[in-house]
């Protein structure tokens, strides 16, 4: 059995190391041996706000109306080095003028 006070520290970890998230039009099913976005649109990256409670950890990245025009298939989350966590692909969303973007992703560690 996993100890809730081992959990919660891994989590903690997670939550002070990934500090950012950013999109992509990549299209390839995401793998876990993938290492970055496909295809990664380098002005969509941002900070994200981080949300920790106890082993779960809710991340929340907006991408503002104002941040510019884009097409994006893909998003991850990544650290300040580079290393990423985690990549999802998705339906292709046209972000323009007129529409924030908001991906939430919660991790809980078991």
């Amino acid at each position: 059995m996993k100890l809730n006070s081992y959990l919660n520290k891994i989590a903690q970890w997670i939550n002070d190391d990934i500090t950012k998230g950013i999109c992509g039009d990549g299209s390839t099913t995401p793998t876990a041996d993938d290492t970055s976005l496909e295809s990664p649109i380098s002005a969509t990256e941002k900070s994200v706000e981080k949300e920790l409670s106890g082993n779960s950890i809710k991340f929340t990245y907006t991408l503002y109306s104002t941040d510019g025009e884009f097409t994006v298939t893909e998003f991850g989350l990544k650290n300040d080095s580079g290393e990423f966590i985690s990549r999802d692909v998705f339906p292709e969303i046209v972000k323009d003028s007129t529409v924030d973007l908001i991906i939430e992703k919660t991790f809980i560690i078991q």
